[in-house]
């Protein structure tokens, strides 16, 4: 979403310094000029400095956007902020301590977390193609520290928007010019994620007899009952946080917070209906879309994608119970458990879903745009867990089991490249509202690695990759020529990333420096 500028700020007054730091600055009573670039301000003097006024020449930047394409496009209201809202409106506010904080604050505060969020994929968007790097990593870098700021305040305001904002700035990207120190001192991203998960936690206990709150029903308005739509809604962000959890377990080497551990996968009502569902009614009706001539439409590439991409997701929790195995040394059993429970997932996958997923690939050209994204997003994320689950096994020195998946592993390298260069081929468009004279306006196109909403899956892949191809090229699998080529295509997707982001400018660096 892009950025909208608020004009009555801009007083010029205030070095980056001290609007950073959030004090006074005299750099106007000193006589300095905020374009000049001669003087200090008297707390910038005192450390030797001289003052530096980026964030008025790229507010400027975005002023001069049209203005008519900014304000229209940002008074859409995603469809995700209205569900999350819809979801607080039925909660009693005095069971979740919010009864006292303004709607308009606590909306405040995602517009904040979102903004920091999208200030990366500022460059994509044709009215702020204008902007220098240097900018967007000065914008990127305000507004990330303006919604850690927010954060803090939605630790203890217990709610579906809360939870929300805390998600999206625990996927935002640290902006290039972060310092580590900076990054130390405050919230961080994992917290933010740990935060989001506790918080629906706590949302969910609403319905329970007694949650040891002194309010224990939190139905608005003294009703007695909960709507079927309520439920529906509440169930469907449940679902979404269960992936956020896995994901996040799955990256940072932590526990799920919404299942348990070793058994979770295979005991918890949860991943006991994703598994009926992929063996069950899944299969059974779609059986007849094996057949040889079944055309796949859009709307059934939709679902097999939607199915495949369930089955992904129970994939990465037993990687993550693994983890947790041979994290914790947990008897040899344990271990064999959630190796059994993976090897029998993956094979529903190779039978169940990868099929269909062949039959959307051969028409993948001919379909929706979207269903193009999906598809891509999904096989990157599907390789990407059997990528970590070989590096899982390698660095526990597992040589028993990583025969069995060597295969996979060898199809996941192959594969890999593949969807990657398919991602960077791809082009997705997006079109705001149409001109006065009825054509349709412009606002993104660019290949799909760059739109991708979850940069640090690709980053990962990236990296996996890199790791996998010195291994090769050290044990004479490839040739010199073929690692080059591999890691100029690696290179090419890195480019693509969001450049203000300082993962992204590390991994630069690490792969630059091999392929000189």
């Amino acid at each position: 979403m892009p950025l909208q500028p608020k004009q009555k700020r801009l007083q010029f007054s205030s070095c980056d310094a001290c609007r950073r730091s959030r004090v006074a600055c005299d750099a106007s009573k000193r006589n300095h000029q905020p374009l000049g670039r001669a003087g200090s301000c008297s707390r910038c003097s005192r450390k030797s400095r001289t003052c530096t006024f980026e964030w008025v020449e790229n507010a400027k930047m975005l002023l001069d956007a049209p203005q008519d394409t900014e304000r229209r496009f940002i008074t859409y209201k995603p469809s995700e902020k209205k569900l999350f809202s819809q979801l607080d409106g039925g909660i009693d506010e005095r069971s979740t301590g919010t009864a006292e904080y303004p709607e308009r604050q606590l909306d405040q505060h995602l517009e904040s977390a979102i903004h920091a969020f999208a200030a990366h994929w500022l460059p994509l968007l044709w009215q702020y193609r204008h902007l220098s790097i240097n900018q967007v990593q000065t914008i990127s870098r305000d507004r990330w520290r303006a919604a850690r700021r927010d954060m803090l305040k939605l630790i203890n305001r217990i709610s579906y928007q809360s939870m929300l904002a805390l998600y999206i700035f625990a996927q935002t990207p640290i902006p290039v010019g972060i310092s580590e120190d900076e990054e130390l001192d405050g919230m961080n991203g994992q917290v933010c994620m740990q935060t989001a998960l506790y918080q629906l936690q706590r949302l969910r206990e609403r319905r329970s007899a007694y949650s040891g709150e002194p309010f224990p029903s939190a139905i608005s308005n003294g009703s007695a009952a909960v709507t079927s739509q309520f439920v529906d809604l509440e169930s469907r962000v449940y679902w979404a946080a269960m992936m956020w959890d896995t994901s996040s377990s799955l990256a940072s080497g932590t526990r799920t917070s919404l299942t348990s551990g070793l058994k979770g996968a295979c005991a918890e009502p949860t991943w006991r209906l994703v598994r009926a569902f992929l063996v069950g009614s899944f299969k059974s009706r779609t059986q007849h879309w094996h057949d040889e001539g079944f055309q796949v439409t859009d709307d059934i590439a939709y679902e097999i994608i939607s199915a495949a991409s369930i089955c992904k997701t129970y994939i990465w929790k037993i990687i993550t119970s693994l983890k947790e195995a041979l994290r914790e040394g947990v008897h040899d059993d344990g271990v064999t458990f959630a190796w059994t429970s993976l090897i029998d997932t993956i094979e529903i996958f190779n039978t169940t879903v990868r099929p269909l997923l062949n039959s959307c690939e051969k028409r993948l050209l001919f379909l929706d745009q979207r269903v193009r994204l999906s598809w891509y997003s999904l096989q990157l994320q599907y390789y990407l867990g059997v990528l970590l689950l070989a590096d899982v096994l390698e660095a526990a020195q597992r040589t028993d089991l990583l025969p069995t998946i060597e295969n996979a592993v060898q199809e996941a390298e192959h594969e890999s490249f593949i969807v990657l260069k398919f991602g960077l081929g791809n082009k997705y468009t997006v079109h705001g509202p149409r001109f006065d004279d009825g054509e349709p306006q412009l606002l993104i196109s660019a290949p799909l690695v760059a739109i991708d909403p979850y940069p640090q899956h690709v980053l990962d892949l990236v990296l996996l990759m890199y790791k996998r191809l010195d291994w090769r090229l050290g044990n004479g699998s490839i040739t010199q020529e073929t690692h080059s080529c591999l890691l100029a295509t690696l290179a090419e997707v890195l480019q693509a990333l969001p450049q203000s982001s300082k993962a992204v400018h590390d991994a630069g660096k690490v792969l630059n420096s091999a392929r000189i």
